[in-house]
């Protein structure tokens, strides 16, 4: 088949950056790329945006690679705490719900487990924020100790369409209290700075956690919460 033919036909095309701009091409893939390789950092200019996409992005390519494109992007410290921490606590829950309490020993046993040291620039970060990781568990198990909720529900993923929209998500933790009242936990390792009890009546995320648990359940939660 000749080359004609084939730039002619309804087929993928394979071109190299040097080759082409893409402008010609109705849809184009860029593949391998990742934060500091391609583009490489002193080529920021190498892709084009378009204001549509880029608008309301806080750090241009990095966001747009990692939350547009879905690109994995280099490990950072306020992840790797979170992932840790969270992921502790969401087993902690799940052992609880199934009748088994976890001490404070096995609790930091399952953390150094999860703990990745690769983001962090130096052992002095690493030991602050592991310090602070210990600190929050500590916090985390005693609160657990003393709440008089039942578990409904932990890590509950939920698909809804809300506004024509489809949304996806989950939902830290669903307790009941004693009187059958369900209240919603959403559990926050990093800042929640300007987080008041007024506010969080207002906040999209909360109250899209209590549409969610009225409908599966029936009924609206009488308190959405943070656990920080």
């Amino acid at each position: 088949m000749s080359r004609s033919a084939l730039t002619t036909r309804d087929v993928v095309q394979f071109l190299t950056a040097h080759k082409s701009k893409g402008k010609e091409l109705p849809v184009v893939f860029v593949t391998n790329v990742s934060t500091g390789r391609f583009p490489q950092r002193n080529q920021s200019k190498l892709f084009y945006v378009p204001n549509d996409l880029s608008k309301g992005l806080k750090t241009g390519y990095d966001d747009m690679f990692q939350y547009v494109l879905l690109v994995p992007s280099s490990p950072r410290t306020f992840f790797s705490f979170g992932q840790a921490v969270h992921g502790v606590i969401e087993q902690v829950s799940k052992n609880f719900l199934s009748g088994f309490a976890f001490t404070n020993e096995r609790t930091l046993l399952r953390l150094a487990a999860k703990w990745d040291p690769t983001a962090y620039p130096s052992k002095m970060l690493e030991s602050e924020d592991r310090r602070k990781a210990d600190a929050l568990l500590d916090t985390f198990l005693s609160w657990q100790a003393q709440d008089t909720n039942t578990i409904v529900a932990t890590e509950l993923h939920f698909t809804f369409r809300f506004c024509r929209r489809i949304v996806k998500g989950y939902i830290d933790r669903i307790g009941q209290q004693p009187g059958g009242r369900l209240v919603v936990i959403d559990f926050k390792t990093g800042s929640s700075a300007g987080m008041t009890k007024n506010t969080i009546r207002e906040d999209i995320q909360m109250n899209l956690y209590c549409i969610v648990v009225q409908e599966i359940y029936g009924k609206i939660p009488v308190r959405a919460s943070l656990f920080t």
